[in-house]
């Protein structure tokens, strides 16, 4: 038996463009590269929230990226030098530069403060360590991914 497939994904990024475009990186404030937007906790939650409609004749999920999902970092996403790729390999802590929203946002798309924060501050989460009845536990170890 063959499942049926689902329709491919199709971005809109027109919101998230028209709010967010900015010339300098929200972390290092960089303007000489390529600003673009990167997803704080990730692109699964736009996903989740995808519709199915016609666009071009075709049966597409159209996924409306939100502009409280997003926000602008120096790239390319694949150059190692750049915020998005550190951010995309758990290797820079975003959460002090969200706005209150994407802050909510991000809270609300991982299901939990603890979560958002270890994935938007992995390096103030490798290693960390709390107290639980009189106990230190150790609360994330290893990488964000």
């Amino acid at each position: 038996m063959t499942l049926p497939r689902k329709p491919p994904l199709r971005f809109d990024w027109g919101r998230a463009n028209c709010q967010k475009r900015s010339v300098s990186c929200r972390v290092c404030g960089r303007s000489d590269r390529k600003i673009e937007l990167a997803h704080v906790w990730g692109v699964e939650a736009d996903t989740r929230d995808a519709i199915v409609t016609v666009v071009d004749g075709q049966d597409v999920r159209l996924v409306t990226i939100l502009p409280a999902r997003v926000i602008p970092l120096c790239g390319p996403s694949v150059d190692s030098g750049t915020c998005h790729q550190l951010q995309h390999a758990s290797r820079l802590d975003v959460w002090d530069h969200l706005t209150e929203t994407e802050r909510f946002q991000a809270i609300t798309d991982a299901g939990g403060l603890g979560q958002a924060l270890r994935k938007c501050a992995p390096l103030t989460w490798l290693g960390r360590v709390e107290v639980v009845n009189g106990e230190q536990r150790e609360v994330f170890r290893g990488s964000c991914v």
